[in-house]
């Protein structure tokens, strides 16, 4: 009786929770994980490559290239079972469902940033312009500092890797999106997605 109990409670958790993307349902968590776990040993951009945009005036696309990222539930998912694959752990339906309510409610992109100085990412802002409508970032995640590394031909370069929440209800979900960061060395750093076309 526990178990069927138990059966119950998940799939009506599972079927109330909406992807941000597409719906999510038994069979396309199985489809995340499947993607986690039979390329956990891929490097991770290759891995992320499917939910990647560079900075629309990149004039190289290579690693000093500024890139964004969006975490659908499905990425969240497949993270998830990357990790667990990784550590030689079974992936359970149950670890999927704790991973897409700890995010439940919000749209996750992550931008790689490179700059001249390392408060130059302090203070960052975030948009999503969709048609005529912008939509503020509702929380972020920023460095303090960022990190001192080797860029082109071996002069200093600055990264910083910020993460940018946006409520879930304020994001067309049907609709092309171009995410808009702003930082104190008073650029704009753009990066083109396509978000219908996003699992």
């Amino acid at each position: 009786m526990r178990i069927i109990c138990l059966a119950l409670a998940l799939l009506l958790v599972l079927s109330s929770q909406v992807s941000a993307i597409s719906s999510i349902n038994l069979d396309v968590i199985k489809q995340a994980q499947a993607y986690g776990t039979s390329k956990f040993q891929a490097d991770y951009s290759t891995f992320l490559a499917p939910w990647m945009s560079f900075e629309e005036r990149a004039p190289k696309l290579d690693e000093f290239a500024e890139r964004a990222y969006l975490y659908t539930p499905f990425l969240l998912i497949a993270i998830d079972a990357r990790d667990k694959a990784g550590r030689g752990e079974k992936v359970e339906i149950e670890d999927s469902d704790k991973t897409l309510q700890d995010y439940s409610g919000y749209i996750i992109f992550s931008a790689v940033l490179f700059g001249g100085d390392a408060t130059f990412v302090q203070g960052a802002t975030a948009t999503v312009k969709q048609d005529k409508k912008i939509i503020k970032v509702a929380q972020s995640t920023i460095p303090a500092e960022a990190v001192k590394t080797a860029g082109p031909g071996g002069n200093s370069l600055y990264m910083s890797q910020c993460y940018f929440y946006f409520k879930e209800k304020d994001i067309f979900m049907d609709s092309p999106g171009m995410l808009v960061v702003s930082t104190q060395d008073k650029r704009e750093h753009r990066f083109y997605f396509n978000i219908p076309q996003i699992r």
